[in-house]
């Protein structure tokens, strides 16, 4: 999709300011000053009232996405009062941070998503919180999803999942994570289009891939920013309290096969 008609005067001024702020953060994103410029037009265009904030129902309606549990999770993660809407700044990395992922990566973003409490493992709830949001309403009629849950539901020695775990779930039952690719696409061609973003898909690998996968939010913090956005409040579920490990296994990576022949 095109970048919109030439900025005013005013909105001239307006990227300005907004781009001398958080320049360094856009740099850590190696976003150029052009391709923010580009960003900022489509958010003017989105924000007709000129108030300074994007809602995600307009996000939505843009690009076509159907509104469910997991893409409201997946837009207001930088929410962070809950307003429904978004900042430009928040707006650039929110999608930066989905319209740059591989295929692998997304499968970490939506593991991150869930792992409210930064454990770097999920409890079977938060296990079956993701997959019935993913689907929504469709969630009964896709048979990969019912039979994954239904698996979940039924682990008796276990109490989480670590992100190689989930990353099993998804290699053998690969249609899981149809929702969330969908949304990236979605998102991709909604928002400048596929050249743009596999541009700088390339670019995020180039600049962090050998360090595994990185969020925005830590690419940003280890530029020692303070205007990292973060996850708001009502997107934090309640730490979980946790057994010691003799009463309260996790499922781990190092268990997988032994595990799998209990699914």
């Amino acid at each position: 999709m095109g970048c919109g008609s030439s900025l005013s005067d005013g909105d001239i001024s307006a990227f300005i300011a907004v781009y001398t702020t958080y320049q360094r953060d856009f740099t850590a994103l190696r976003l150029t000053e052009i391709d923010v410029k580009h960003l900022y037009k489509v958010f003017i265009d989105l924000d007709e009232e000129g108030s300074g904030f994007v809602n995600i129902s307009d996000i939505c309606a843009r690009c076509g996405v159907k509104e469910t549990l997991f893409t409201r999770r997946a837009l207001s993660i930088y929410d962070e009062h809950n307003k429904g809407a978004v900042t430009f700044h928040e707006f650039v990395v929110l999608l930066w941070n989905i319209c740059t992922l591989s295929t692998m990566a997304l499968v970490d973003y939506v593991f991150e998503l869930y792992d409210t409490d930064g454990s770097k493992d999920i409890d079977l709830e938060e296990a079956l919180v993701l997959i019935t949001d993913m689907y929504g309403e469709q969630f009964s009629k896709n048979l990969e999803a019912v039979r994954v849950h239904r698996e979940i539901s039924h682990l008796k020695k276990v109490k989480t999942i670590d992100i190689n775990v989930f990353h099993y779930f998804v290699k053998v039952n690969y249609s899981l994570m149809d929702p969330a690719y969908g949304l990236q696409r979605q998102l991709i061609n909604g928002i400048l289009g596929e050249e743009f973003w596999v541009r700088h898909g390339k670019r995020r690998v180039e600049s962090y891939g050998s360090k595994g996968y990185l969020s925005a939010d830590e690419i940003l913090a280890s530029y020692g920013r303070r205007n990292v956005p973060k996850v708001p409040a009502h997107m934090k579920a309640k730490k979980v309290r946790r057994m010691s490990s003799e009463k309260n296994p996790g499922l781990g990576s190092e268990n997988i096969d032994k595990k799998s022949k209990e699914w």
